[in-house]
């Protein structure tokens, strides 16, 4: 059967917002009105870029943005085409009704994209642990309770055993300051909802995690980048900001940073904490990946117990879809967080945090952690044996699990991904983590634990090495 290209051009002249989002937009209107039938394939990448007289990233992003609603799926060497509109859509925006399930772990066929695009950590023992630790609560007379409703902040046996997780990083780390969340990112948002007001600014690094401009989105906020070194944030540049604006609030991720892999000194942290008391400006310090790192510096909240919420999440340390939060803060701002997981989920999933509890009381959570280390050690030194040579330009802390790669200039990070994904690699956006526009770097977030098989890795590194070496864009793209 022929598959026909579609002749599309969407016009975005009247729509507000990014281009990428307006791009998608159009798209889902399109569909929801029958204007796009399902299976037709979508203009490439290139084609619609110069027709629309925008980058190839901002196209790229776009069917990135209507894949994550729903609304296309891409195949690699194949193209981009739109879902059955029973599957896919609901309503002129393209609201996701079906989403495909993802894959526990990218796959490892050969024929199959390599997905370095997400960061999470590589696979271990959690799995056959999580069966364990299941069969063992399914047995327990407390079995019913964790089918009933608890406490918003979390069970007390939930609440404890996050905590002395917490405590691994911030000593002294009491349940009584310190609340389940279904996430790191549920945390990071009840730590913003309790210390601000919608119309508000909240500081963040110029390069950060993606997700928090969603977070800002929906509690109604601005985000404001400030400038970074290969440090991170700089601190003068934060009190010249204080000065100037108060902040209600500074949001950072310095252990290390999403995605540039800077790793703040402890002087540096002091300082900004030193800056965050005068000022008296709230700190959500995201944490979520420094256990995995060695020699982690202490966390901004050793220093400013006072004014910062520390947030970090089983998902990004022992596994993904182990959905607990756990966020810890001055007691003053507790009754507010808590009052955000009231009205937001009500509370953490009890099943839940009692596998976690399990892994945390047993042990299992440590020697889950330290599998996840050794994995990850033995990933970097496949990426080093390939990027080395090369002497390419890179960020790569010890147990960071992903690789910050900068590419050379005159090529563009965008078409390096638009490559590599047409020689079965994909990887995410660069521009997804840009808060200041002036502080985009043309650079690449390699992740290496998403992948099953070290094997897929090797397969995956050595396409992007290649890419790499051919000078960015390789000869998979046709210049105009």
């Amino acid at each position: 059967m022929t598959i026909r290209t579609l002749t599309w051009k969407p016009d975005i002249t009247d729509r507000h917002g990014p281009k990428y989002r307006a791009i998608a937009d159009v798209l889902a209107d399109d569909i929801a009105a029958g204007n796009i039938r399902e299976g037709i394939k979508l203009p490439p990448h290139r084609e619609l870029a110069w027709e629309l007289g925008v980058t190839v990233g901002t196209i790229t992003r776009a069917y990135q943005e209507a894949e994550r609603r729903g609304l296309v799926s891409g195949e690699v060497g194949r193209g981009t085409y739109v879902r059955s509109h029973a599957e896919s859509t609901n309503g002129a925006r393209g609201l996701a009704t079906s989403v495909p399930l993802m894959p526990a772990y990218a796959e490892d066929e050969p024929d199959k994209p390599a997905n370095m695009a997400l960061n999470y950590p590589p696979p271990g023992r959690e799995i056959a642990d999580a069966q364990t630790s299941m069969a063992s609560m399914i047995q327990s007379p407390d079995f019913p309770s964790f089918l009933s409703y608890q406490p918003n902040a979390g069970m007390a046996a939930h609440r404890e055993a996050a905590a002395r997780w917490m405590a691994k990083r911030l000593p002294g780390t009491t349940a009584k300051n310190t609340l389940v969340a279904s996430g790191g990112q549920h945390g990071t948002f009840i730590g913003l909802s309790a210390v601000t007001q919608p119309g508000q600014v909240v500081a963040t690094e110029a390069m950060s995690y993606g997700g928090l401009k969603s977070i800002a989105r929906n509690l109604g906020l601005s985000l404001h980048g400030l400038p970074m070194d290969a440090d991170g944030l700089i601190p003068e540049a934060f009190e010249a900001y204080c000065q100037s604006h108060r902040p209600p609030a500074l949001y950072t991720v310095c252990t290390p940073n999403n995605p540039t892999n800077a790793v703040m000194p402890s002087e540096r942290r002091q300082a900004i904490a030193a800056i965050a008391a005068r000022y008296d400006v709230v700190i959500i310090e995201d944490d979520i990946f420094a256990l995995l790192l060695d020699d982690a510096p202490p966390p901004i909240a050793a220093y400013a117990p006072d004014h910062t919420i520390l947030v970090t999440s089983a998902a990004k340390t022992l596994a993904p879809g182990l959905r607990v939060g756990i966020a810890t803060g001055p007691e003053r701002l507790i009754p507010a967080m808590e009052a955000s997981i009231r009205a937001t989920c009500g509370l953490a999933s009890p099943i839940t945090a009692e596998i976690f509890r399990h892994w945390v009381d047993e042990g299992t959570a440590d020697a889950i952690l330290e599998d996840h280390r050794r994995e990850i050690a033995a990933r970097h030194l496949l990426f080093k044996e390939r990027f080395d040579p090369l002497e390419a330009d890179y960020v790569m802390p010890k147990g960071s699990m992903h690789a910050w790669l900068q590419i050379p200039a005159p090529d563009m990070a965008a078409d390096y991904i638009l490559s590599a994904e047409r020689r079965g690699v994909k990887l995410g956006s660069s521009g997804a983590f840009v808060i200041d526009r002036n502080a985009a770097q043309q650079a690449v977030r390699i992740c290496l634990g998403t992948p099953r098989e070290r094997k897929t890795v090797e397969r995956a590194l050595d396409s992007l090495a290649a890419l790499y070496q051919e000078g960015g864009a390789g000869t998979d793209i046709a210049i105009y």
